[in-house]
């Protein structure tokens, strides 16, 4: 008796096969990215849109050339610059401050108006009145929260 082999799936069902399931996957696929859409959008918005980041430049004109030695009843000048990294324009109240012997007062105040990547250089004139004195002047930005200083012996 010959032996015969008889095959379970008759050919064309393979394929057919092949395209339920196709479709099954892809519908499945539909599904879940219907459910998921608004969270991918979110993740691929964040991760492909630059939101580049906003602050503010407070630092002095000439570092090298601050009054670290002064002499009582001299005047000294020296500068600031603001420079808006911010986005849009800002308005920088600024307060130059001179303290000595535990004694805080007040050099000048101001306003600055600046257009997003504006800049701004302010000049400070000074004089310290009392002999053998350590002085800190201070510049704040008031609303930044920012400062720099330096210290003039006289």
């Amino acid at each position: 008796m010959p032996f015969h082999t008889h095959k379970l799936i008759q050919p064309g069902t393979q394929v057919a096969m092949r395209r339920v399931l196709t479709a099954t996957v892809l519908a499945i696929l539909v599904v879940l990215g219907a459910q998921f859409r608004a969270p991918i959008q979110t993740v691929y918005s964040l991760a492909s849109s630059h939101h580049p980041e906003t602050y503010t430049e407070l630092y002095f004109d000439n570092v090298v050339k601050l009054p670290t030695r002064v002499t009582v009843g001299k005047l000294y000048k020296f500068g600031f610059q603001v420079v808006n990294h911010e986005s849009q324009a800002m308005t920088y109240h600024y307060q130059i401050t001179m303290q000595h012997n535990q004694t805080t007062q007040t050099l000048v105040s101001g306003d600055l108006i600046l257009p997003a990547d504006g800049v701004a250089t302010v000049p400070v004139l000074f004089s310290v009145d009392q002999l053998d004195q350590l002085t800190t002047i201070t510049v704040s930005l008031v609303a930044q929260h920012e400062l720099i200083s330096f210290r003039s012996q006289s």
